[in-house]
């Protein structure tokens, strides 16, 4: 039995739609934007969607810890400890600072329940994308369901890759994939977001990911549930779980990532170990 009710989904898509749309009526407006690490950015639309959201989840009641991208707003932790939900305000914020359109931005909710990604929302408003994943129930696109990739090693593989910028030597992770006498693909793009990247994944336009990290903010990457629900697996480059609980009740996210459908998943696993 799902332990995530049909209220709680439904408050999280609203909120998550809601917010989405009030990007896309700020993408067109010139905005501030802050630099707070390499190729890492914030605008006044991340702070913008944050306040929304928190507002909307408070006024609703969802009595969950409530975990936000945007610490600055001094709105980090509330809630109680029946759960958490993790939030990323605008998830692809370089690629809505730059303008680019071609893949598009959006809103990420996960609901974490004793220690356990249980729902995820995604909400791409630029292409009207609603992504959701329900553990043990499967993952949706606009309410259909998606299923991964069903390609496997041999064939004509499509792999995004991409890294955190203080990973070093991350070309020897890179060549792996595109050369040598196990080589993958020869093409491995990328949305500029990870989110995006899931949902490619999730809904079978590509057939796998690799993403180089030490350590990596739960909001980034909680959509990962999204390829687990659509059939296929994630785990961390030694192939252990892709997430796991610290001593506080809050989940991380350390040790890289590679997911795909199973055989893809094996390959990748078996190319880095």
């Amino acid at each position: 039995m799902n332990i995530v009710t049909k209220k709680e989904i439904r408050i999280l898509e609203n909120v998550a739609i809601e917010s989405g749309e009030l990007l896309l009526k700020l993408y067109e407006k010139k905005l501030r934007v802050e630099e707070k690490g390499m190729y890492d950015y914030a605008t006044d639309a991340d702070f913008q969607s944050q306040e929304l959201i928190i507002e909307r989840l408070q006024k609703m009641r969802i009595p969950y810890k409530l975990v936000a991208e945007e610490k600055q707003l001094n709105l980090g932790l509330i809630g109680t400890d029946e759960g958490i939900v993790y939030i990323d305000p605008l998830e692809g914020t370089h690629n809505f600072a730059r303008k680019r359109k071609e893949f598009g931005f959006g809103v990420t909710l996960g609901l974490v329940k004793n220690g356990c990604p249980e729902y995820v929302v995604f909400f791409n408003p630029v292409h009207n994308q609603l992504y959701e994943a329900i553990r043990r129930e499967g993952s949706y696109l606009n309410k259909k369901r998606i299923h991964v990739s069903n390609r496997k090693p041999g064939d004509k593989l499509d792999i995004i890759f991409n890294h955190w910028p203080d990973v070093k030597n991350v070309g020897k992770y890179l060549d792996k994939l595109r050369g040598g006498e196990r080589k993958l693909t020869d093409y491995t793009p990328t949305s500029c977001s990870d989110a995006i990247d899931i949902c490619m994944v999730a809904r079978g336009s590509v057939d796998g990911l690799v993403f180089v990290y030490k350590k990596a903010d739960t909001w980034d990457l909680i959509t990962a549930l999204l390829i687990e629900e659509a059939g296929g697996k994630v785990t961390n480059m030694k192939g252990k779980l892709w997430c796991k609980n610290d001593k506080d009740g809050f989940i991380e996210v350390k040790g890289s990532m590679i997911g795909g459908n199973h055989y893809v998943h094996r390959a990748l696993f078996e190319l880095y170990n």
